[in-house]
């Protein structure tokens, strides 16, 4: 699998350098950091990077209605073997990255909803967890 991360700015960058902190080199992962000086042309970089691979290809986008999303729609629209997930975060980004198994709908579903539950707000927890314990 060919995995892009696509974001406003640096992000995606930032997330394959973090990516790579924690798992090592990921050849299969490219970031591209629209509308910055180095990737003025991010789609046509991206359709070339498209172009040039023969494995299954899953772009990561940083905001559901952003322009980066929005013009990556329209990829989508075109070729409909591109996988596109929004809401680009850490979590997804590993577990994408480190997925040994096929991404089927289920699998992409089941990523998602793992990566969703990862966002806790802690001091609610905490608060919840102290509550518990003056219960007990």
């Amino acid at each position: 699998m060919e995995l892009i991360l696509v974001s406003h700015g640096q992000l995606a960058k930032g997330m394959k350098d973090t990516l790579e902190m924690i798992v090592g080199p990921q050849s299969q992962v490219t970031a591209f950091s629209a509308y910055g000086v180095q990737d003025a042309d991010f789609l046509s970089l991206i359709k070339a990077k498209i172009e040039q691979t023969q494995e299954p290809v899953v772009i990561l986008t940083d905001i559901l209605g952003g322009s980066v999303n929005n013009n990556l729609t329209q990829l989508m629209l075109q070729n409909h073997s591109i996988t596109l997930i929004t809401g680009m975060n850490l979590p997804l980004v590993l577990a994408l990255a480190t997925c040994s198994e096929d991404l089927t709908k289920t699998k992409i579903q089941e990523l998602i909803r793992e990566c969703r539950q990862s966002m806790v707000w802690m001091n609610e927890q905490l608060d919840d967890a102290s509550e518990e314990e003056i219960d007990d």
